[in-house]
């Protein structure tokens, strides 16, 4: 808390912008105690500590769904706008994408993500899944470096 003291101190900001989590605390701890204007972007569902603890006095707070409000008791500064991604040009057709990944067009896709890193529970449980042989679809798994060999 020191150490986001000096450099709230320093840099004397007109406004906050936090992401949630840990490390974003501290800041919009300060910012909230000095009546600096803060905003909350929060990507999750479920919203994280951050944003329930600071919520209420952020300017706004930028929600990815409105499945937040599940959790959350005033949604009147909440604006939901989804999860930004990069641009990104498709000039083939969903046939052309289906073809080229080998499969079926008429036979169930799922997609399985369990973010950048992976996540040892998804993939766990997609794998009970499959030996399970209750699966009759296709799949594409984005498994994370860490399980990919698994």
């Amino acid at each position: 808390m020191s150490q986001a003291s000096k450099i709230f101190k320093l840099f004397k900001p007109d406004l906050v912008i936090s992401t949630g989590a840990y490390p974003s605390f501290h800041i919009t701890y300060l910012a909230r105690k000095t009546r600096t204007p803060y905003y909350l972007i929060e990507s999750n569902a479920k919203p994280g500590l951050v944003t329930k603890l600071f919520y209420k006095q952020a300017v706004c707070v930028f929600a990815s769904t409105s499945i937040i409000n599940k959790y959350l008791v005033d949604s009147s500064n909440i604006v939901y706008c989804g999860i930004p991604t990069r641009p990104i040009k498709i000039d083939k057709t969903k046939n052309q994408l289906i073809n080229e990944l080998g499969f079926t067009p008429k036979k169930l896709i799922v997609t399985v993500i369990g973010g950048s890193c992976g996540s040892e529970f998804i993939n766990s449980a997609v794998i009970d899944m499959l030996n399970s042989k209750g699966f009759y679809g296709q799949m594409v798994w984005a498994t994370g470096k860490k399980d990919y060999e698994h």
